[in-house]
């Protein structure tokens, strides 16, 4: 206290009442600040703890007397106790003084707390002003609903999950469907319509995890994967199946199988005919190539001819005539002619 009233005494004495030349009557009644006030001033000595040194104000609070910037000033009935007095510093009493006042139901600084509002009315779940002392989260007064969506409950707690109505934030809240989750969404598989949770078609959104090769399947609250034919594994892993490794593919003996992404084809080798699962051998002796009466032998892709010796013809087709005179000389220089169509048959024309 002591150190209190020597900062103020200081100041005082540094800071004294800057003014103008004071008039004679001014000068007596302020003899207590030095310099003396200036005229429409007063020394105010009320603040320096009795110690008779004034600060220069325009009115001086306490003295009983309305002054300038005072709202009221009943001398020592001012009080910061009495309800409904005139306040120490000369205001009017007022909601947040921490004096219960007539026109006041509590009155606690302007604060909040479990009974109190800062407006000096009682705290009441519904009144219109927020009490977080008073526990409540929300307080729209008259506005509070518990039907709603979105609104303050009537117990002033915020819209929440479980209070059975379904807010903008919410699939659902009804705590019966099955596909309502307690955290008041859909559960996995389910969607948001206009009656709460219905299925979701992963297969139709492309939500689905199938693998490209499986066909999607939607089931309630799910979906199936199945490998297409020509895959194997468990739809949402798909291995290509090689068709041909196993028994040809199903494809003729006498067939090509080639294997294809989720399938296989069947083509009759060379010499066959057929659709690949069916094949028959190819007559190449229908027609006959064979000619000059050769015999014709069939084969795979192929056919032999056997030339008749005595047509005097040979070839791949018996088409080639056999020249008789190849390795034949006429004595004296006769001119060795072969014969066409006859085996061994030539003639020597002498030279005349």
């Amino acid at each position: 206290m002591l150190i209190r009233k020597l900062l103020v005494l200081t100041f005082l004495i540094l800071a004294g009442c800057e003014s103008e030349a004071p008039s004679p009557e001014a000068e007596q009644e302020t003899s207590a600040c030095n310099p003396p006030c200036a005229e429409g001033l007063v020394c105010d000595t009320s603040i320096s703890g009795g110690l008779g040194i004034g600060i220069c104000a325009d009115s001086m609070c306490g003295n009983g007397s309305v002054e300038k910037s005072e709202a009221c000033d009943n001398g020592v009935n001012n009080s910061n106790t009495t309800p409904d007095a005139c306040r120490e510093d000369c205001t009017l009493p007022r909601c947040g003084d921490g004096v219960t006042d007539s026109d006041e139901n509590c009155d606690t600084s302007g604060q909040n707390n479990n009974f109190c509002n800062h407006n000096c009315t009682f705290a009441t779940c519904g009144d219109g002003v927020l009490n977080a002392s008073a526990g409540e989260a929300c307080d729209d007064g008259s506005n509070n609903s518990n039907t709603l969506p979105d609104a303050c409950r009537n117990d002033c707690q915020p819209a929440r999950c479980g209070d059975g109505v379904k807010d903008s934030e919410e699939d659902c809240d009804d705590n019966s469907n099955d596909s309502c989750q307690t955290t008041c969404h859909c559960s996995s598989g389910y969607v948001h319509n206009n009656n709460g949770c219905g299925d979701l078609d992963e297969c139709a959104d492309g939500s689905h995890n199938c693998h490209p090769a499986a066909t999607c399947t939607n089931i309630l609250g799910s979906f199936d994967c199945t490998c297409s034919t020509g895959y194997q594994g468990d739809g949402t892993t798909c291995t290509e199946v090689n068709e041909c490794a196993t028994n040809n593919g199903g494809c003729h003996p006498e067939a090509t199988c080639t294997n294809t992404l989720g399938s296989f084809t069947c083509e009759c080798k060379p010499g066959y005919t057929g659709d690949g699962v069916s094949c028959l051998n190819i007559d190449d002796c229908t027609p006959n190539p064979c000619q000059n009466g050769g015999a014709c032998a069939d084969g795979i892709d192929a056919y032999t001819c056997t030339c008749v010796a005595s047509a005097g013809y040979s070839g791949e087709t018996c088409d080639t005539d056999i020249n008789e005179c190849d390795g034949v000389t006429c004595e004296n220089g006769g001119t060795c002619t072969h014969g066409v169509g006859v085996a061994n048959d030539y003639t020597c024309t002498c030279a005349e």
